[in-house]
This record gives structure tokens, sequence and C-alpha cells, in this order.
């Protein structure tokens, strides 16, 4: 997903209680950094070529393994800049802004490795377009709310309606799978393979693709 998305569930991590056992100012640009380590890996379109870096994206940096190693790694080396920061709020704070990242691209078509090493197969729920502007106005809105709410339950909330939000996407993509296969039987289409894709304006906009023997099929939903 996107680097906005990524700061803004960061801090919105950073804010839901964790304010109360570490500073808020440092806690805060603790989870955005961590929410947005595991694209560190664009570093190699520096080296190396574009078909290369499409190969290794989302792989180390974006695996379970790469999120526990990277997660212990960072908590250390915060904690000899700020050494009197509680070893395990710190973990969990950078733990979870980390692991949102994961989650996040989870969400998007392109495939994330979360199991490499161990296998390069990459998973995908392909429900939220790579740029999601519902992700920027629901993190976003508690930085606006706080002047009337209380700022940890303003935050805990977006965190619940991005949960929410989710769902939403999810039921959305079967939707437009059945509508998919609704317009295939209506125009007497053959089509063995069939597949849906977020748009830009997910998840009320859909792009679909039907691949029959001869021809391949698009649609927009």
């Amino acid at each position: 997903m996107d680097p906005v998305a990524h700061v803004l569930a960061g801090s919105a991590i950073a804010r839901s209680g964790f304010q109360r056992k570490l500073p808020a100012a440092k806690a805060t640009l603790i989870a955005v950094v961590a929410a947005n380590i595991p694209d560190l890996d664009l570093l190699e379109l520096v080296w190396s070529s574009e078909e290369q870096f499409v190969y290794h994206h989302r792989s180390i940096t974006h695996s379970l393994l790469g999120w526990m190693v990277c997660s212990v790694l960072m908590t250390l080396g915060v904690r000899r800049v700020w050494k009197d920061m509680a070893f395990k709020p710190l973990f969990l704070l950078i733990a979870m802004a980390y692991g949102s990242h994961i989650f996040m691209d989870l969400l998007t078509p392109w495939g994330t490795r979360v199991l490499y090493p161990f296998t390069n197969a990459p998973f995908s729920a392909s429900t939220t377009f790579i740029w999601d502007l519902g992700f920027w106005l629901i993190l976003g809105a508690p930085w606006v709310l706080r002047r009337w709410l209380p700022e940890e339950r303003s935050f805990r909330l977006a965190g619940g309606v991005v949960l929410l939000f989710v769902v939403m996407c999810a039921l959305s993509s079967q939707v437009a799978s059945v509508s998919l296969r609704q317009m295939l039987h209506r125009t007497q289409t053959e089509a063995y393979r069939t597949a849906v894709y977020p748009a830009l304006f997910a998840p009320v906009s859909w792009n679909a693709v039907a691949q029959g023997h001869t021809h391949s099929h698009q649609a927009f939903f």
C-alpha cells in the first residue's frame, strides 16, 4: 500500500494508547518509521534492474520472519538511543506498526511473500487498490476528531472502522465476482478463468477479467 497510508497507520497505533507508557512524540516517530521500514527493499532499485526489483519486492522485509527479526533489532536500536524507554511497550509498538505494513500490503493485488524464505509464493486478498483513499480518510480523521473526542478513543475508533472497511472491501470483491459471472452468463461468453481486481476508488470500483480459450475479456464494475 502507499506510504501515506502506512504513515497514518503507524501514527494511529502510537496514539491509541502507547502515549500512556511512552513519550507521545517519540512513540509516534518510532511507529511511523517502523510502519515504513519494510519498504526499504525499494533501495534495490539503486543497484539492480527493475525486473530484479519486481522479483524481490515484498519478500524478506515483508515476511513473518523479517517482521520478528526487524522488530527485535529496531527495539534494541531505539533503546540504545533512548535508554529510558521500557522494553515491553516499545517492542509491542514497533511490532504492531511493522505488522500493520504487512497486513495492509496483503490486501493489495501485488502479492506479499509472508512465508519467505520458506516459500516464494505470494499471498494477496486483492480487495484494496494500492493507493486507497478510504484508508487516508479513516486514519486521518482522528487528527481532526481529537479536538472533540479524547485522543486515545479517536484513534482506537479509527482502528475499528478500518477493520470494518476491510470487511466491506472483501464483501465488495465477492459482489464484483458474482456480477462478472452473471454478465458472462447473460452474454453467453465462455471463460475458463475469471478474476476481479480493485480499481482506484475501491471498494466501489472493480476491474474484471475473463479468459476464454481464444479471447480475453475485460469489464469494469
